[in-house]
């Protein structure tokens, strides 16, 4: 993580190989807490869910020392399932040091 970017990983258990042909896989993330319970925020569409059922996504243009909340999500149909929100503050654009 830096003061602009930032790297977001997300795992849904229990996919067959089948489901990962049926749904879609993916993450919000939004600087509102309270953004990402109904689907609102930014939303992230895996292009591909890796062998451990893991998506990932960097990213970047974030506002240096600022928290952000992000969580994974399933799509089956026009039905979504969320994963538990979780959070990182982005750096300080700043190396500053005294002697």
């Amino acid at each position: 993580m830096t003061a602009t970017t930032a790297l977001i990983t997300g795992i849904v258990t229990g996919l067959s190989d089948a489901d990962k042909s049926q749904i879609e896989v993916g993450m919000f993330y939004s600087s509102e807490e309270g953004k990402l319970e109904n689907g609102q925020g930014t939303k992230l569409t895996a292009s591909e869910i890796s062998l451990d059922n893991a998506v990932s996504f960097e990213l970047s243009e974030l506002v240096p020392e600022t928290t952000y909340y992000y969580c994974a999500y399933v799509k089956q149909g026009s039905n979504y399932d969320y994963g538990d929100i979780k959070s990182f503050t982005t750096l300080n654009p700043y190396d500053i040091s005294c002697d």
